[in-house]
Parts: structure tokens; C-alpha cells; sequence
């Protein structure tokens, strides 16, 4: 996360916030090149991680490109569900709230667009959703 300022001399230009107990730590640019000089297979392990975000935002531009709202909204709840969901008799439920602002930026659409998918994705019965919380059935995945 931030590995962009690494290179440069911007500020980070987000912010995050931890759904649980977390650990973080960090240094700043002239720590990171004596680390990488020291130790240049974390020079090779970032350049490998930075290719697959690439490899990522390249899929996720090609998917915006092709797909209706509705269809990114699902696969982003479904992946989201998968990797962070608890399952139980009605599916897959996504135990922390996802607002229309957090989902517009997660499929690159107005919140406006959002709240339309999230209607239409509610009438096909391909998620349920309760306040800002969301399960997917398991008739739906």
C-alpha cells in the first residue's frame, strides 16, 4: 500500500481504516533504498507484486469497459463475499456495511448508477440486502 511514493515526492493521495486489529509499520524512502540495496530480492518481490496490481488494473479497466454496472457490482459483492463472508443458511453474508460511495468507487460508477444496480441485482434476487449489509443466496452464486 503507497509503494507509488516510493518513487516519487507526492503525498499519498488516500486514506484507509482497519475493520479489525491490525499491525502496521513503515519507513520512509531513504530507509526503503538502503533496504533494497542490502537486500535485493525485496527489490525483485516488489517489482513482482507491482506487476500483478498492474495485471489487476488492467483486467479491472477491461472489465469496466465491457460489463454493465450490475455485472461489476455483482462479481465486486461476490468476491468480497467469498474473501470475506460468513456462510450460513441463506448464503454468503457480508458481516461489515458497504455504503453506495464505497461500492461506486469499487466499480469505477456514479453512487446513483450504484443504487440502480443494487435495485435491479435485488429484483433478479441475486443478493439481498439488509441496510448496508449484503448476502448473496446461495441460489444466486
Amino acid at each position: 500500500m503507497g509503494e507509488n511514493l516510493l518513487a516519487g515526492e507526492s503525498e499519498y493521495p488516500v486514506s484507509a481504516w482497519c475493520l479489525e486489529d491490525t499491525l502496521t509499520c513503515g519507513f520512509n524512502r531513504t530507509t526503503f533504498k538502503k533496504l533494497i540495496l542490502r537486500f535485493p530480492n525485496i527489490g525483485l518481490q516488489i517489482i513482482k507484486n507491482m506487476s500483478e496490481h498492474i495485471s489487476w488494473l488492467t483486467h479491472q479497466v477491461e472489465s469496466m469497459a465491457v460489463s454493465s454496472i450490475e455485472d461489476r457490482l455483482y462479481r465486486v459483492l461476490l468476491n468480497v463475499a467469498r474473501e470475506h463472508g460468513i456462510k450460513n443458511r441463506k448464503g454468503l453474508t457480508i458481516q461489515f456495511p458497504l455504503t453506495h460511495e464505497d461500492l461506486s468507487f469499487l466499480i469505477g460508477a456514479h453512487r446513483v448508477s450504484v443504487t440502480r444496480a443494487i435495485n435491479t441485482l435485488k429484483k433478479s434476487g441475486k443478493i439481498v440486502a439488509l441496510g448496508k449489509n449484503f448476502t448473496l443466496p446461495s441460489s444466486a452464486i
